[in-house]
């Protein structure tokens, strides 16, 4: 920047890719868009709608799917819990 610049009824605004106004203040950072992602009430309604009787089948295809759609489980969590 070579200088103060002034800006018009104080309205300063950030260039379209963030940043500070040509004066230097920054009173408006963009936003960050929406990740793009499954929702998960689709994704749990998709795997009870077709259930199998075995509830412990149906556990772990839960959590396979938690998993293939990036959930982050915790070292060493167990598969199943004890009865």
């Amino acid at each position: 920047m070579t200088g103060p610049a002034l800006c018009a009824g104080g309205d300063h605004r950030p260039p379209p890719t963030g940043g500070s106004c040509s004066c230097g203040l920054v009173t408006r950072v963009p936003a960050r868009p929406a990740a793009a992602g499954t929702d998960l009430r689709d994704l749990v309604a998709g795997l009870l709608g077709d259930a199998p009787a075995d509830p412990h089948a149906a556990a772990d295809r839960l959590l396979a799917a938690l998993r293939a759609a990036g959930l982050p489980l915790p070292a060493g969590a167990p598969e199943r819990l004890p009865a």
